[in-house]
């Protein structure tokens, strides 16, 4: 009798919580890239709970190292509390038991926790929306004889390549790094931007590519003396968290993961 009066006070007592308040309690709900701690409690009801600090055995739907990592890559563990790092997006169930110091059981519990991916596009609404601007460049010369700017480098008008990122169902105020490359022939830029999401885990963030103060090989990006118009291609490779690196997943309704620019042959002047 002993042990079903204490194996259903603990029932009653032991619930799961999310310690992360930014989620729903009942059907809560994460980005992949995030680690989120996961807890049982074991509050004691009317005063009556003896039974001392239990042993917890955790059990979690799919696969640790493929679609979740626990714990920093150990796995679960018998412990109260699990760190849990989403890698794959689906939806996931937690089952846990819990064994008291006499030996007596608990009845499982169970929570279910939906994973999603972070979508992210570069904007080319355009209407209310923000399409890449200055897509049509000027290549660079150098004006090493022109008197108004001597010895700097200047391409005229639309040397920036400017665009926008949106971040869609990320995790409210999540930080994240969006990575992206610009190419031109066999020169590769490789650049990224830091971007904090809103409260509603949305952002608009813009994104300018200049050679000014650009490290190689932006200026050789940037310069066309071939003759003939050359592409420059601006393209999103990755969204990390941390040190988790996502995929992009970009919904075509909302905008596109690349954009070509054009960039014109250096115009020649003679006597």
């Amino acid at each position: 009798m002993k042990k079903q009066i204490l194996s259903f006070l603990f029932v009653l007592g032991l619930g799961l919580f999310m310690t992360n308040t930014a989620f729903a309690d009942n059907e809560p709900s994460v980005s992949t890239g995030f680690s989120t701690t996961y807890k049982v409690t074991n509050n004691s009801t009317n005063g009556k709970w003896t039974g001392g600090t239990p042993t917890y055995l955790w059990a979690l739907t799919g696969a640790n190292g493929t679609d979740w990592s626990a714990n920093g890559g150990s796995g679960l563990d018998n412990t109260i509390d699990q760190v849990i790092l989403w890698k794959k997006a689906g939806t996931y169930t937690f089952t846990v038991t819990a064994t008291d110091v006499y030996g007596c059981l608990t009845e499982p519990i169970t929570m279910s926790v939906t994973v999603t991916d972070a979508q992210i596009c570069i904007d080319n609404r355009t209407s209310g929306g923000n399409p890449p601007a200055n897509t049509t460049l000027c290549s660079l010369i150098a004006n090493s004889t022109s008197p108004s700017n001597p010895g700097t480098v200047d391409g005229g008008t639309g040397d920036n390549i400017v665009f926008h990122v949106l971040i869609t169902g990320g995790v409210a105020n999540g930080n994240y790094t969006v990575n992206y490359t610009v190419t031109k022939g066999a020169s590769t830029y490789n650049g990224s931007e830091d971007v904090t999401v809103d409260g509603s885990g949305n952002t608009d963030h813009e994104i300018t590519v200049s050679y000014v103060g650009g490290s190689s090989p932006l200026p050789a990006i940037f310069t066309n003396d071939s003759g003939a118009d050359e592409t420059i291609v601006t393209s999103l490779t990755s969204l990390k968290i941390g040190a988790e690196t996502i995929d992009i997943k970009c919904d075509s309704s909302t905008g596109i993961t690349t954009f070509n620019s054009i960039l014109h042959t250096t115009p020649i002047i003679s006597f």
